[in-house]
C-alpha cells in the first residue's frame, strides 16, 4: 500500500483496532466539492460479513492521518474477497431536516449545523454532534430562510454559493481526518506541482459557459400574506447577452427585499458568474496531501491552452492505489470569481 497504513477500528468489538494492510488488494479515496460524500472504497481479502457497520477505517501514512471514515456498505461475491465502502464524516450531511436561517453568515450555519443548537420550525432545540475543526470566517449576512426536507448539503452549498456571489471567496465543506471543516480555499493552498515532464500522465481542458455561466439574474421574494413577488432582474452587457443568449440565474427568497435590493443582489451574482468556465482534468502520479478543495501548480510548458491559467483549485480528486501503484485523477478550477 505504498508506505500506507490500514487500521480497522470494530464498532461491535468494543473499537478493536486490527491492522489490514496486508489483507487489502486496492483502495481507492474520492473527495469532491459537490454534495458528494468522501469515501474510500477497499478490495479486501477475505469474509466480508466479519465486518461491522458503523466500524472505522483509518487511512495513516505514518503517524498522519489521511482518512478517516465509517463502514456503510459491503458487497460479497464468489470470491475470496470483497468490497468494501467507507464514508467520511460528510457521509451524515444527507440527512434532511428542517434548518432555519436568520441573520448568520455560511460559517456560522456550519457551526451550527455541526455541533450548535437546530432551531426547528416549530421552535423546538436539539443538538446535532458532529465533530467539528478549523472554520474560515465568511462575512456575508445570509438572507432569512427557513429550509424544510432539504438536505444539509444542499443548505450548506447554497450558502456556499450565495457567500461566493457576494465576496468573491470559495468556500469548501471538508472531512480533515474525522473533524468537519470550513475553509476558504486559498488558505488550503500547497506547493503541490504538476509537471507534464515528470509526473503527469495525461490531461484534458473544457472551456466553456455550459455550467454555472449566467447572462441574466432573477432574485425575488414571495410575499407570502399577499400572494404577490417582487422581482429584480438585471441583465449582462449586451455583448455576453447577443453572443451567449439566455443563460439565467434564478433564486426565490422569503424574505422582503426592496426592488433596488434585489437589482443589487442580480449584479452580485452576473460579476461572479458571467464568465466562462474553466476546466482540467488530469491523472498524474499520486500525493495523499492533495485533496478537494487544495490548491495545485501546473507547469504544462508548451501547451497552448494552458498559457496565462494561474490559480487552480481541486474540484474532486480520486486516489486509485494498489501495492505498487499510486496514480490520482484530478479535476481543476480556476479561482478567479469576478474578482
Amino acid at each position: 500500500m505504498q508506505g500506507l497504513k490500514l487500521i480497522y477500528e470494530d464498532s461491535a468489538n468494543e473499537g478493536k483496532r486490527l491492522d489490514i494492510t496486508d489483507i487489502v488488494e486496492s483502495l481507492r479515496i474520492s473527495t469532491s466539492m459537490g454534495n458528494e460524500c468522501g469515501r474510500a472504497d477497499l478490495s479486501i481479502i477475505g469474509d466480508g460479513a466479519s465486518y461491522s457497520f458503523g466500524s472505522r477505517l483509518h487511512v495513516m501514512d505514518g503517524e498522519r492521518g489521511m482518512f478517516l471514515g465509517y463502514l456503510f456498505s459491503v458487497t460479497m461475491q464468489d470470491s475470496d474477497k470483497f468490497e468494501a465502502v467507507f464514508y467520511d464524516q460528510t457521509r451524515y450531511l444527507r440527512n434532511t431536516d428542517v434548518i432555519v436561517v436568520k441573520g448568520m453568515t455560511a460559517s456560522q450555519l456550519f457551526e451550527q449545523i455541526c455541533n450548535g443548537v437546530i432551531l426547528s420550525k416549530d421552535g423546538k432545540q436539539y443538538e446535532r454532534k458532529l465533530k467539528m475543526g478549523k472554520v474560515d470566517a465568511s462575512t456575508y449576512k445570509l438572507p432569512a430562510e427557513v429550509y424544510e426536507g432539504k438536505s444539509l448539503w444542499d443548505v450548506m452549498s447554497e450558502a456556499i454559493e450565495q457567500t461566493l456571489a457576494y465576496e468573491k471567496k470559495m468556500f469548501v465543506i471538508r472531512d480533515n481526518y474525522g473533524e468537519l471543516e470550513f475553509r476558504d480555499i486559498h488558505n488550503l493552498e500547497s506547493d503541490f506541482i504538476i509537471d507534464a515532464d515528470e509526473n503527469a500522465l495525461s490531461y484534458s481542458y473544457t472551456v466553456g459557459i455550459d455550467n454555472n455561466t449566467y447572462t441574466r439574474a432573477r432574485i425575488g421574494y414571495e410575499n407570502g400574506s399577499k400572494g404577490a413577488r417582487e422581482w429584480g432582474v438585471v441583465d449582462a452587457p449586451d455583448e455576453y447577452v447577443n453572443q451567449w443568449g439566455i443563460l439565467q440565474y434564478y433564486r426565490l427568497l422569503k424574505t422582503p427585499k426592496k426592488t433596488e435590493e434585489l437589482e443589487a443582489m442580480c449584479k452580485q451574482a452576473l460579476s461572479a458568474f458571467c464568465q466562462p468556465t474553466r476546466e482540467v482534468q488530469i491523472t498524474c502520479l499520486g500525493d495523499l496531501r492533495i485533496s478537494a478543495g487544495v490548491g495545485v501548480l501546473l507547469r504544462m510548458d508548451g501547451i497552448k491552452a494552458f498559457e496565462g491559467m494561474s490559480a487552480y483549485y481541486v474540484a474532486s480528486c480520486t486516489h486509485e492505489i494498489t501495492n505498487d501503484k499510486h496514480v490520482m485523477t484530478l479535476v481543476l478550477a480556476t479561482s478567479n470569481f469576478g474578482g
